[in-house]
Order: C-alpha cells, then structure tokens, then sequence
C-alpha cells in the first residue's frame, strides 16, 4: 500500500479569488431591476413605523440617507480586500496547523469583536455579553480537543505560522464586520445586491495580483482544476459562500456584530444534531460544548433585546412632552371621563353679553358649553420668537438692570445726564452774576430821571391818607348827611 499523501493544497488562493468572484453575480438582478424600472431615483427604503401617540417616527434612521452609488461602492472597495486577507488566512492557517487549532484561534473573533465595537461605539460592553462569549470560546475549545483527539487527519508542519494565519484571520474579521455596522448602520439604507456585486467585481480586477505574486514565488502554484468533482465542489462552495454572506452580513445589520458573531459557533450545535439524526455516537465533552455554545447565544441575544429596549425607551421619552412622560405608567382609571375645559387663557378678555341666550333653551345652552374653543396653535419658532419679544419689552419698560454690566452702564449714564445738568446750572449762574451789575445800573439811573409826582388831597375824600384829617365843619356836615 502507498502512504498517504499528507502535503497540503495549497490551493487557498485560487479558492478564495473563486469564492469572492461569485459575488459579481448579484450585479445581473441589480442591472436588469436597474433597466426595467425607468425613473426611478435610487434607492427607497421602506417608510418608518409610527408609534400610537407619537407625531413622527422614532429617530432610528430619518436622519441617516440612504447610501449612494459612489458611497456604496467606496465601502466595497474596503470590504473587498478586509474580506479576502480574513478568508485567505484562515484557508493558509488549515494548512500549517491542526484543525482543533485553527478553530479554537478563528473563534477569538467573538472577543475581537467585542472590543472594537466597543472602541467603535457599536458594541455596550457588559458583562453578560463577556461572560458569553467566554461561554462560546469553551465550548468551541471542548468540541475541537474531542474531535483533534478521536480523527487526526494531518501532520501539521509549521503550527506557529498555522496560529498565526488563524489569529489574523480572526482579527481582521472582526474588523471588517465593525466596518460595515459602523458605515451602515441599519439595513435599509444600503442595497445588499448592488454591494456585493461591487465587491465581486473589485475582487475579480485586483485580487488577481495576488494570485500571481505566489505563483511566482513558489509559494502557491497556480493549478487549473482537472476533475468534474472538484469543478463541482468549487461551483457548490462558491454557491454556498455567497448565500451565507449575503444572510450573515443582512442579519448583522438588523442585530449587532457581536450576536451574529457567537452565532456562526452554532454550526457546532447543529453538526452535533445532525450526527444523532444519522446515528453516530456523540461524546459527552462534544455534547457539553454544543451546549455552552447555544447558552451562549442566548445570553447575547436578550442581553441585546435588553439594550434595545432601553433605547427605544430613551428616544421615545425624549419625544414625548412633559405630561405624558410624567403620567406614563401611572395609574389608568377604569372609567375615562370627558373634560370639559371653562377656563380662559391668561391675559385674555371674555366677552359677555347679558341675556343673550334668554331665549335659547337648555340644551343649546349646554351644548354651547360643551364645545371647546380651538386655540391656535404656534409652532415652535413663533414661540421662541414671542418670547424674544417679550423679553425685549420687559427689558424696555423696566428700569431694574437685569445684569451688573447693564447697572454699571445706567449708573454712567445717570452720572453723565448729572454732569451736563451741572454745566448748564453753572453757565447760567455765570450769565447772572454778568447781567445782575448792569440790571441794578440800570434801574437806578431810570429811577433818578423819572421825578416823583407830588399827592394833591381833595378836601372831604375820606379815607386817603392820615396826613390831611377832615376839618369841623367838613365832620359836620358828614354827620347831619
């Protein structure tokens, strides 16, 4: 018998350029949806759901647009070579190390992942979230031991570059997965089709210099295929890579990367259903590991609706007014009665008109009162802008300073109006003391010219001076008058 042969096939290249290359099938649905709708504007998403008792939808992505063709394919280009190194290395890593080694490397992702996003702020570290995906490393360790000691399959011969390749591989997914949920955000602003034939097309007219590169180095020969079955086994890895993808990177965007992440380990889980479906034993180590991987999952996956709901919470109190957020959550009452609103504005004038309704009867009366008044309601510029002018007003009708700058600029200017007013007193004290002198001299010299006129009494006028006193006779006659 021949020994077996134990070189590996290097032939990670040549798959990974094939893989990523099916990628550029997606742009034939895009091109023909492309044709046939004429007119369209780009991309529209779905509208956002409203919630009873808000006036607009939650602010989840009305104000992040919809990425355009050029953003689009600018974040392809990145995504594209971050995707090839991640899938690259983890094929060169099988090749120099043990598979138990490799998977227990590649699943380091989870802890990658973890700390970039939250480097990135997409990711809330917790410590649920940690002790998961600590959960989620021990079982994928459990199954690969069982399965590395029950079927060795080849020798490896250089387990440091083996380790190495699957530790790149796990960082540089985790990066990339960061990438896209932090230039993304939400699903519905990119179109997953037009991506990823972007990327296809930006690996089929690069990635090729790679390719070369080793061919003439030595370090993987370029080989075309030989047989139908490893054509076909291409053809169906290449079918099978661009589902995944396409599933993977959709369900990250609608969740986290870290949920999407612990979720890949679930294969283990499903390998080892698979295995009690066709009979074939289980070990219990395997057994265990599947188990800590599917509690694992679970703890991300309520931590996150946790998360998520402390959000949706936050944005929606923060939408509400005051009195609703106040009330929301207190006691409802069985009965809800209708309010009856008498009571006018402030500062308003209510007008009435006495025995106007005196002919009316009740009920026109009570329904008269029923009906409210419909205020017309400001939109918040005009608000802000009535309180402007409010404030102004005050300020104009009030003598109060209302800062110390606007007390020490009144007190200048009342200490300025005094000076002038002392000015003008002085100036016009000045202008008497020059006129006073020529006003006296002036008097006198009028009162010298003038000569005074000499009384001449009339006898028997009674009463005009006590220096000529009526004689005897004149008193007489007086008397017998």
């Amino acid at each position: 018998m021949t020994a077996p042969d134990t070189t590996p096939d290097r032939r990670n290249d040549s798959v990974t350029y094939l893989n990523t290359s099916a990628f550029t099938l997606c742009l034939v649905p895009y091109l023909l949806k492309r044709k046939r709708v004429v007119g369209r504007a780009g991309y529209e998403p779905l509208p956002l759901e409203v919630e009873p008792g808000l006036s607009r939808p939650l602010p989840t992505a009305e104000i992040l647009p919809p990425l355009t063709i050029r953003e689009t394919r600018d974040l392809a280009i990145i995504f594209c070579f971050l995707w090839f190194i991640a899938n690259w290395t983890l094929n060169v890593a099988l090749d120099y190390t043990s598979v138990a080694s490799a998977t227990i490397l590649s699943s380091t992702s989870g802890l990658f992942t973890l700390a970039i996003g939250r480097i990135f702020k997409v990711e809330i570290l917790t410590v649920v979230k940690f002790g998961a995906v600590i959960l989620s490393f021990t079982g994928v360790v459990l199954v690969s031991l069982s399965d590395s000691s029950s079927s060795p399959l080849l020798e490896p011969n250089n387990l440091l570059l083996g380790d190495i390749m699957a530790l790149i591989s796990a960082i540089v997914y985790a990066l990339y997965v960061t990438l896209l949920k932090v230039r993304i955000r939400i699903e519905s602003r990119v179109d997953m089709q037009l991506f990823f034939g972007f990327v296809g097309l930006f690996n089929v007219l690069t990635c090729w210099v790679v390719g070369v590169v080793l061919h003439v180095s030595g370090v993987e020969p370029f080989e075309l295929p030989t047989s139908s079955a490893v054509i076909k086994a291409i053809l169906i890895n290449m079918f099978f890579t661009l589902s995944s993808d396409y599933i993977y990177l959709i369900a990250m965007l609608k969740t986290t990367p870290l949920v999407v992440t612990v979720g890949l380990s679930l294969t283990i889980p499903l390998a080892v259903i698979g295995d009690l479906l066709l009979g074939r034993a289980v070990k219990g180590m395997v057994f265990l590991g599947a188990l800590l991987v599917i509690f694992s999952f679970v703890m991300v996956g309520l931590d996150d609706a946790r998360l998520r709901s402390i959000e949706l919470d936050n944005d929606t109190a923060t939408l509400l007014p005051k009195e609703s957020r106040r009330r929301s959550g207190g006691h409802e009452p069985s009965v809800k009665l209708g309010k009856r609103s008498f009571a006018v504005q402030d500062n308003a004038v209510e007008h009435v008109h006495i025995g106007g309704a005196i002919d009316a009867s009740g009920s026109e009366i009570l329904q008269s009162l029923s009906v409210a008044e419909k205020h017309p309601v400001l939109k918040k510029k005009e608000k802000i802008q009535a309180k402007h002018d409010a404030f102004l007003q005050r300020l104009e009708t009030s003598s109060s300073p209302y800062s110390k700058s606007h007390a020490r600029r009144l007190k200048r200017k009342a200490k300025e109006q005094i000076a002038n007013g002392l000015g003008d007193m002085q100036s016009a004290i000045e202008a008497l003391d020059q006129d006073i002198p020529t006003l006296v001299e002036q008097s006198r010299m009028s009162a010298e010219e003038v000569p005074q006129r000499k009384q001449h009494l009339k006898p028997g006028m009674v009463g005009e001076g006590k220096k000529a006193p009526l004689s005897k006779s004149q008193r007489k006659r007086a008397l017998y008058v």
